[in-house]
């Protein structure tokens, strides 16, 4: 059965306009077909956020686009970028992670729900940091620029010599 429609008016401005008289929506062609197609994806982003499988779909969906292009461009140029495709395997999880697992309610248990989004967020990054200093090992690594790992490196290895060593010494 379906539900009953309520109809609506609105006033928008002309930039407003013009971007919905262009916009492409699942086929959506008047502006009420496309009002309609908007609200329900944004319902749908609503509920998608407030669990982790929804949002990384949804976080997926947002970055695929971009990582198509990267992938058609290399594809084009015979190059290809681990760093890149690390990166947008990445993403998803971190941000979903990030969003989904925000705690919400003030409870009893708030400073543990707190200390494990801290872990989960510590845990996505040092992940990614992880797999980053792996590329690292070699002179060169599978990306555009051949060096850039080892050059960005160099900082962080300094900097995490001088924290071993204040570990060291009890600090």
């Amino acid at each position: 059965m379906a539900s009953k429609t309520v109809q609506i008016s609105a006033r928008i401005s002309n930039e407003d306009a013009e971007f919905l008289s262009k916009l492409t929506i699942n086929g959506a062609k008047t502006p009420s077909d496309k009002l309609r197609a908007i609200v329900t994806q944004t319902r749908k982003r609503s509920i998608e956020i407030q669990d982790y499988t929804g949002c990384y779909k949804l976080i997926q969906d947002l970055v695929l686009p971009m990582n198509e292009t990267i992938r058609k461009h290399e594809l084009d140029q015979a190059v290809h970028s681990e760093f890149i495709t690390r990166f947008f395997e990445w993403l998803p999880d971190l941000v979903a992670f990030a969003v989904s697992s925000v705690p919400t309610k003030e409870t009893e248990t708030i400073k543990k729900e707190l200390e494990a989004y801290e872990q989960g967020l510590a845990d996505r990054v040092f992940r990614f940091f992880e797999s980053v200093m792996q590329m690292g090992v070699g002179e060169k690594n599978d990306c555009y620029t051949p060096d850039i790992i080892s050059k960005k490196m160099e900082p962080i290895l300094n900097l995490s010599k001088i924290i071993n060593s204040l570990q060291k010494q009890g600090r």
